[in-house]
Parts: C-alpha cells; structure tokens; sequence
C-alpha cells in the first residue's frame, strides 16, 4: 500500500507541482482531501475482510465514493476529486490513471473494465462491462462506454461508445490522437 501511494505522489508531483520542491508537493499531496480518499480507496479494494469494510464504510460517508473489495489499483492512480467515484469489484487500473469525480467503473455482462496505463476519466464517464480502455486514451465528461476503447482514442464527452459504434471505421465523434 506505501508503494503505491508513493507513485500516486510522483504522479501528483508531476502532474500539478512540477514547478515545486518535493517538499512542498509533499505537503500539498498529505493536505488534499483526495490523499485521505486514495488511502481509503486502497485498503478498501486490498485491505483485510474487516479493514476493507470499515474503509468502505468511512469512503461512502465522506466522500459518497464506493470501492467494492478486490478491485485491483495499481500505483500512480490520481484523483482530481474523490467525491462518487464507484469502482466495481473486478475493474483493474494500470499505472498513471486519472480519474475525476462522479466515474463508475462497473460491471455489466458478466465482467468489469481494465484501464490500461496513462488513461484519463473525466466527470461523469461511465464504463461498464468487460472492456479495455487502451493506453493513453481520454473519457470525455459524461460519456458511455460499453465497448473497447482503442489506445490514444478520445471518446467525446456526452456520447456512447457501445459496440455498434466502436466497430464502424471511424466512428462518429471519435477523435484518434496522432502520433508525432
């Protein structure tokens, strides 16, 4: 668990202090409230049966956040803000994600969603079912994602991603970043 909440600090640091010492982005990392929130989110998706409730329990009260048991975070994860963030029990986070208030990752058809490394969730987003968002693509706000993402693929805010979409040749509204 220290593992990664150290790497949450060095994505923290890099993301919004890099212009900082360490030492203040420290002090800034410990005085957010999201810090307290990514701690809680840990021990309650890994922590012991009876530790892993009470951290639900304490992340539901304060932040409206639930993190079912056996969610899989790996180090690096960012919170913008911890307020109604919903992971399910089977979804799987890669390093460097970034995840903003008000995102669901849940299950549907049987299974949970994998994000891979450096994948962004803005407000809103929804992700349900078993898909893999692909490295380094972008959620927009309050967009429904039921089906693969592919890597580096912006999914618009406001619209959905289901089958039938993902599977056109370009489909409408996606944006596919190019590489430099």
């Amino acid at each position: 668990m220290l593992r990664g909440l150290r790497s949450d600090f060095q994505l923290f640091h890099r993301t919004y202090h890099r212009h900082r010492s360490r030492r203040m982005a420290l002090a800034a990392f410990w005085l957010q409230p999201s810090t307290e929130a990514l701690l809680l989110m840990r021990m309650a998706s890994t922590g012991p049966k009876v530790i892993s409730l009470i951290a639900r329990r304490r992340l539901l009260r304060r932040f409206s956040t639930d993190v079912e048991r056996g969610a899989s975070i790996a180090p690096g994860l960012l919170v913008a803000h911890a307020l109604g963030i919903v992971l399910g029990g089977g979804t799987r986070t890669a390093h460097n994600v970034k995840l903003h208030h008000n995102v669901t990752l849940g299950v549907d058809r049987g299974g949970w969603p994998t994000l891979e490394e450096d994948v962004m969730v803005f407000p809103g987003a929804v992700v349900v079912g078993p898909v893999t968002i692909g490295r380094g693509a972008n959620i927009g706000a309050n967009a429904f994602v039921s089906a693969d993402v592919p890597a580096g693929t912006v999914v618009p805010g406001g619209t959905r991603w289901t089958r039938t979409v993902a599977a056109a040749q370009d489909p409408p509204g996606s944006l596919r970043r190019r590489e430099a």
